[in-house]
């Protein structure tokens, strides 16, 4: 019975450290903001997405029959949507952009509304937003919309990751 109690103690605290490792894995720093960024993977309809954001972060999902959208809130107010689906608009949908750039298969729209940044990035049905972002925190959003990574969600057999199509590169 000892035995199998000090197995117990052992395999516990294995099983502590070991998520501890996982967790330090996921949070780095930011080299523009110097804050934490935490790395948030989550799944659409058909692809899978990841995103590097700064810590702390609230996200909410909201799921319909018009689509998935996730909504990451961050304590300076700025605001990241990721969305998949069809006959959803947001509000950046009707801003005017002040520039627009396409770049392969991916359309990237910027502009300020009431003094705040917001950018709508476009690749094929998946859209990517943010919005209410400061003058001095548009480079790390910038960086979180360029280096966000969509892969094909693994189907058995098939669990090779593949480029992000525009948006950054899988490593």
């Amino acid at each position: 019975m000892k035995n199998l109690i000090i197995q117990f103690v052992l395999l516990l605290t294995f099983l502590c450290c070991k998520t501890t490792q996982m967790d330090a894995c996921e949070i780095k720093e930011d080299s523009i903001s110097g804050a934490n960024i935490r790395i948030d993977t989550q799944r659409l309809l058909s692809k899978d997405f990841e995103i590097h954001i700064p810590a702390p972060f609230r996200v909410q999902k909201d799921a319909d029959e018009e689509g998935i959208a996730y909504y990451y809130s961050f304590v300076d107010g700025a605001i990241i949507i990721v969305f998949q689906g069809a006959m959803t608009e947001f509000a950046m949908d009707r801003y005017v952009p002040q520039e627009t750039t396409e770049t392969g298969n991916r359309k990237t729209s910027v502009g300020i509304k009431d003094n705040k940044y917001w950018r709508k990035d476009v690749f094929s049905n998946i859209r990517v937003y943010y919005f209410d972002v400061s003058h001095e925190h548009k480079k790390t959003y910038d960086r979180i919309l360029n280096e966000m990574k969509v892969r094909p969600i693994p189907t058995i057999g098939n669990t090779e990751e593949k480029p992000a199509n525009g948006f950054g590169t899988t490593n």
